[in-house]
């Protein structure tokens, strides 16, 4: 996927979320993008998740260039894209969801909920994309192939 996909995917994505929300009797804020990430804060999450034993995810190195982070990006589930700062940041945060390990490992989703999104850096695919685990607040889990394929769904 390249950049131009990855902008016109969210663009149309977060559209698509503001024209589902008008339908409902009180909508949730709508998805906001944010600035680009830095190069200091992308090196940061760079060394953070390679000392956890992981690589960043070509596909989500491009989205965090376009974007640092989707605020209310799952609006009804409470959950805002976080930027890289915030993935660093708040990995001792992550450490409340122990028991799902190593999920709590790469968390790029959370909010005032139980719920979380993270990558599962246990099965990376040939071309270093990671597999993609929402678990709602039940602790049932969704499972996408890549963050690509995450992004498409949502």
């Amino acid at each position: 996927m390249t950049e131009q996909d990855m902008r016109q995917l969210l663009e149309e994505t977060l559209e698509l979320q503001k024209k589902n929300g008008a339908y409902e009797k009180s909508p949730p804020p709508p998805a906001q993008m944010r600035h680009p990430a830095t190069p200091v804060d992308l090196a940061a999450l760079e060394r953070h998740v390679r000392a956890h034993g992981g690589r960043l995810p070509p596909s989500f190195v491009k989205f965090l260039q376009i974007t640092d982070g989707i605020e209310n990006y799952m609006g009804e589930s409470e959950l805002s894209l976080r930027s890289a700062r915030q993935i660093v940041d708040m990995r001792s945060d992550d450490e409340d969801w122990s028991d799902l390990a190593p999920l709590n490992e790469f968390v790029i989703a959370s909010g005032n909920t139980s719920a979380f999104v993270a990558f599962d850096h246990s099965h990376p695919d040939q071309n270093g994309e990671l597999p993609v685990v929402w678990v709602d607040g039940q602790g049932d889990r969704t499972e996408f192939s890549d963050f690509e394929d995450f992004l498409r769904w949502n």
